[in-house]
């Protein structure tokens, strides 16, 4: 690989883990501004369509000094205590019902243990939530590029198909659906936006990977 193409590869993985931080609570503590300016620079490094939303995102966050707005539609929207506006839970789009820790759930569990992946103790969201899944994105595809680096195409190849399950499966199967509820629900632009970036980095990866054939 050139290295301009690896470069474009360490930060989309980069950008993965980045989104992930974005849906967390926002408030003074968040390093909101910074941790926005590193997506856009990640995104703009990896050559995404999502660069746009995250620059507004960003410019959003740099005019603001009071979250609590944003803070408000975050909870209505992710976490309650009334009926979330967008469930952040893969199972509540992959079971029906709504269900949290559903059978897709326990499908998750079981894929992060093939690939070698445990929950932090110090994690509080569930296996599938979008913030650990954009996570596990994160992990698959920096364990495919520096596997393929190392000319380890065996395991490489494992990790190639792990990335195809996870986005045909897991992530992939949910984010559609669930964007599109942050967008009709979401009333702050910066979630609006969220949902855009979300969207645009996993459709990437799937043009990318889903037609990519094994080493």
């Amino acid at each position: 690989m050139t290295e301009v193409i690896i470069a474009k590869e360490k930060a989309k993985e980069v950008s993965f883990k980045l989104l992930s931080a974005c849906y967390q609570l926002p408030d003074k503590d968040w390093k909101t501004v910074s941790l926005l300016e590193g997506l856009v620079q990640a995104l703009e490094t990896a050559n995404s369509k999502a660069v746009d939303s995250a620059k507004k995102m960003l410019e959003i966050v740099e005019g603001t000094e009071d979250f609590t707005d944003l803070q408000v539609d975050f909870a209505k929207l992710f976490v309650g205590p009334d009926r979330l506006l967008a469930a952040p839970y893969g199972s509540v789009y992959l079971d029906g019902g709504r269900r949290v820790m559903g059978d897709s759930t326990m499908a998750a569990l079981a894929f992060y243990d093939k690939i070698g992946l445990q929950m932090s103790k110090e994690q509080k969201e569930l296996p599938d939530h979008i913030e650990v899944e954009l996570e596990v994105m994160y992990f698959l595809l920096y364990k495919e590029r520096t596997l393929r680096k190392e000319d380890n195409a065996e395991l490489a190849d494992a990790y190639l198909a792990d990335i195809k399950e996870f986005l045909t499966e897991q992530i992939g199967a949910w984010v559609d659906a669930f964007v599109g509820d942050v967008e009709k629900e979401a009333e702050q632009e910066f979630y609006k936006l969220l949902a855009d970036v979300t969207r645009t980095l996993i459709a990437e990866e799937k043009q990318r990977f889903l037609n990519k054939d094994l080493h």
